[in-house]
């Protein structure tokens, strides 16, 4: 009983040794994060980092999150620019409504169907970036393929929202969840979007077999 518990292989104490990783991660995505043009490609490397490294336990965590930074830090920044000024014209929507709900009550109920809608845009932003740090696409077909990624797998999309605004939501709360959240949050979507690439990856495996079977047979 007591070798289960004090097993190095043990769950418990696999998620104990990756504490530090996850708070050094998500100082470092902070600290990259600071010119704010740059959060685009500190979030894709963040991810990276998490889904290919911090997750399976493999060496070059640290190594792995440089390299992806600094790889889409041309592509990353027009995006960062662009995702800021979508963001601002939300909120200054939601501004907008929340201050006709206040004076008007009828407005409530636009006031609600706006925040649900709000969904959308989050949803599209967290695929754009898990996408991009899997695979390569061009400035807008990367901007389309999140939006169909985001359609086409709806319950993940749904997922991943709900639980990037938990994350945000702990962290008004507790403001020093800010030093963990990061890579936490990166770390809970990783198991959505892995699936999903997953099954990607084995039917894609699946359509090129009968091919090469074929070849082989010739």
């Amino acid at each position: 009983m007591f070798n289960k518990i004090f097993d190095p292989q043990n769950k418990f104490w696999q998620a104990v040794g990756k504490a530090p990783f996850i708070f050094a991660l998500s100082i470092l995505w902070l600290l990259m994060c600071l010119p704010i043009i740059t959060v685009v490609p500190a979030t894709i490397a963040l991810y990276d980092a998490v889904a290919r490294n911090l997750r399976p336990d493999e060496k070059g965590l640290f190594r792995r999150y440089f390299r992806t930074f600094v790889k889409e830090l041309k592509r990353g920044i027009p995006l960062s620019i662009l995702w800021a000024v979508i963001i601002w014209l939300l909120l200054c929507g939601l501004q907008a409504v929340q201050i006709q709900a206040e004076a008007d009550a009828s407005y409530g109920t636009w006031l609600t169907v706006y925040q649900i809608s709000l969904l959308i845009p989050t949803g599209i932003f967290l695929w754009m970036n898990v996408l991009e740090s899997r695979f390569v696409y061009g400035f807008f077909t990367l901007l389309k393929n999140s939006l169909t990624f985001f359609l086409a797998y709806l319950p993940q999309s749904l997922l991943m929202t709900i639980i990037f605004i938990v994350a945000i939501l702990a962290c008004t709360i507790y403001i020093p969840l800010i030093f963990a959240m990061p890579a936490l949050l990166m770390l809970a979507l990783s198991f959505p979007v892995e699936s999903v690439f997953r099954k990607l990856i084995e039917a894609a495996e699946t359509e090129n077999a009968p091919a090469e079977s074929t070849e082989a047979i010739e």
